[in-house]
């Protein structure tokens, strides 16, 4: 991997590790993909340090815009344009089958998981966070 493209790499391996997440508590939805891990790769240096930065620092529990890079990407406007909703559906869309929706109907239905924001907690941020910098070495 190319030094320039550390941050890229942080925005990937945190998607993973929440997929990772999802997996756990018996959630088979699929929430990142190798298509998805690609697009995030092509993005500039600049932008993927930018996201990076703001999620060290503004993430809240759950699956919300302050964790997904996509978008943050797109500055938190739900946009045709988005990668990750032309791959897994838009999040703001009526379309039952997004991701996003199918994960809220998970937790909605699920009588044996914690909630979304129990689950993704500030700890649960905390700790990936700081296992995906020590693993890059980013300081």
């Amino acid at each position: 991997m190319k030094k320039d493209k550390i941050y890229n790499k942080f925005l990937v391996l945190f998607m993973w590790g929440k997929a990772k997440k999802l997996k756990q508590v018996g959630c088979k939805i699929v929430y990142f993909n190798k298509q998805l891990e690609k697009h995030i790769m092509n993005w500039s240096k600049i932008k993927a340090k930018k996201i990076y930065s703001f999620i060290k620092k503004d993430y809240t529990a759950g699956l919300t815009k302050t964790t997904c890079p996509f978008c943050l990407f797109y500055y938190y406007l739900c946009s045709l344009d988005c990668f990750y909703g032309q791959i897994l559906g838009n999040c703001c869309s009526f379309d039952d089958n997004s991701t996003w929706k199918q994960i809220v109907a998970f937790y909605t239905m699920s009588r044996i998981s914690n909630s979304i924001k129990e689950d993704f907690s500030k700890e649960f941020y905390e700790n990936l966070i700081e296992k995906i910098e020590k693993k890059l070495k980013i300081s």
